[in-house]
């Protein structure tokens, strides 16, 4: 009898581990499909740091420059190059002076595509751009009068008064003979003045040049931050005006 208890019970073990095997199976096997994506997933942030990064021979070639505070080396990626590849997408075609990175959202600052700087990209955000012909980065200041007029720009703090400033550069805006506007050709070897105001991020006026294209279209650009002002805050409506 108790041999046959003995041989009952291994006989139910047993079916029990067949019957729950394949469930278990499968978990692992889902797990481990999880690890793999994460692992690749990490892969891929690797390589696309090291696809937008600039080379080792631009910083060597402009070590000077980026001594000097506020300044920094970045390359933007045409955003045409990246359509297709989901994973990819907008990952080196945005940058932000204020955050310094590539991630769109994170107040952007600057788009590159189709062989043209973009600025201000969402909501009530803004941004103002000119070409600053025949002047060296190293030589751009706010006393020059288009980084002047940049610089002397009031950022507005209500919703309707900021779309209303967004539109005015949509076209072509020309003060003191500089053009400004929400786009201006990439070109190598140009010089830009950009004002950038991402509401409850950032507001910056920033100067930067292209140094150099490289064989996939992309632009490495030499910037210096000039300017951070205090960070905007919108509201709907203007305050009542006080009754007496």
């Amino acid at each position: 009898m108790a041999s046959a208890r003995a041989a009952r019970t291994t006989f139910v073990s047993l079916a029990l581990a067949l019957s729950v095997s394949p469930a278990l199976a499968e978990q692992r096997d889902r797990a481990r499909m999880l690890g793999e994506i994460k692992g690749l997933s990490e892969q891929l942030d690797r390589k696309m740091r090291e696809f937008v990064e600039p080379d080792a021979s631009d910083r060597a070639a402009h070590a000077a420059f980026l001594a000097q505070p506020q300044t920094g080396i970045v390359r933007l990626l045409p955003r045409e190059a990246l359509d297709g590849h989901p994973a990819l997408r907008d990952g080196g075609a945005y940058y932000s002076f204020s955050n310094l990175t590539h991630e769109y959202g994170s107040g952007s600052d600057l788009e590159l595509s189709r062989g043209t700087f973009s600025v201000g990209f969402g909501g009530a955000d803004y941004g103002v751009l000119t070409v600053l012909p025949d002047v060296r980065l190293e030589s751009a200041t706010v006393d020059h009068p288009a980084v002047r007029y940049l610089d002397s720009l009031e950022t507005p703090n209500v919703e309707a008064e900021a779309r209303a400033t967004a539109r005015k550069f949509r076209r072509d805006a020309v003060e003191d003979k500089h053009t400004f506007a929400r786009t201006a050709a990439a070109r190598v070897g140009s010089t830009y003045a950009l004002r950038s105001v991402n509401y409850g991020r950032s507001d910056v006026l920033v100067v930067f040049q292209v140094t150099r294209e490289d064989t996939d279209g992309s632009m490495v650009i030499l910037w210096k931050r000039l300017q951070t002002y205090p960070v905007p805050r919108l509201v709907r409506e203007p305050p009542p005006e006080d009754v007496e």
